[in-house]
């Protein structure tokens, strides 16, 4: 099996100009090696790194922006050492996504919602 690399670079040979990114990791980290200059990469989430300590995140690399240093001396004290937790809501059973989906829309739910099947 190809590598998520080496698969984008066959299937991608010109580069990427957008990428819509909902979840990170190892997808995202393939797409970014590929992005062209100038490229966009809209993020809507990045639920496999929420968890994750600070240092194998991309997410900084993503959104720091001039603030990046200010706020990697604030915030990656309390995610490396685990004391920043993020919430999850987590359901059980798959005859509750429906209704655990719903919930992400009428704030029933907080956080990173997770079902449990």
């Amino acid at each position: 099996m190809a590598s998520l690399d080496d698969a984008s670079a066959g299937a991608l040979p010109q580069g990427i100009d957008i990428f819509f990114d909902l979840v990170g990791g190892p997808i995202l980290d393939a797409a970014l090696t590929r992005a062209k200059l100038g490229g966009r990469i809209p993020s809507a989430g990045m639920v496999s790194q929420y968890n994750l300590p600070h240092h194998h995140s991309v997410l900084p690399q993503l959104v720091g922006g001039a603030s990046g240093p200010r706020n990697a001396e604030e915030l990656e004290p309390p995610l490396s050492d685990g004391s920043m937790r993020f919430k999850t809501h987590l359901a059980s059973g798959l005859e509750n996504l429906p209704a655990t989906f719903h919930g992400v829309f009428t704030g029933q739910s907080f956080g990173k919602t997770v079902v449990r099947v």
